[in-house]
């Protein structure tokens, strides 16, 4: 997650790792004996999908840290600019 509100604040971060990791998260979900293809000279994990895994321990984290960051830097924010700057922002 702090590598995901990093690449929020615009730092430099590894968008790959973010990415396989949230693609590992929804490979955990398949079902049955998943089979592997070469896409694009990577190999992935094929098979039905379930997203339960997922959905119980990725997405409600990531939610919930969207939710401190978004409400730390809004407070920040509407106290350090006036309406105009604070909704140019936002935007």
């Amino acid at each position: 997650m702090d590598a995901i509100v990093r690449d929020r604040d615009y730092e430099n971060v590894d968008r790959e790792l973010i990415k396989s990791t949230v693609k590992s998260y929804k490979s955990l979900g398949l079902k049955g004996k998943p089979e592997t293809k070469l896409v694009e000279s990577k190999v992935e994990w094929v098979g039905d999908a379930d997203l339960k895994f997922y959905l119980d321990h990725f997405e409600p984290h990531f939610l919930e840290s969207a939710r401190l960051d978004f409400d730390k830097k809004s407070s920040a924010w509407i106290s350090t600019f006036n309406v105009h700057e604070y909704l140019e922002k936002i935007n």
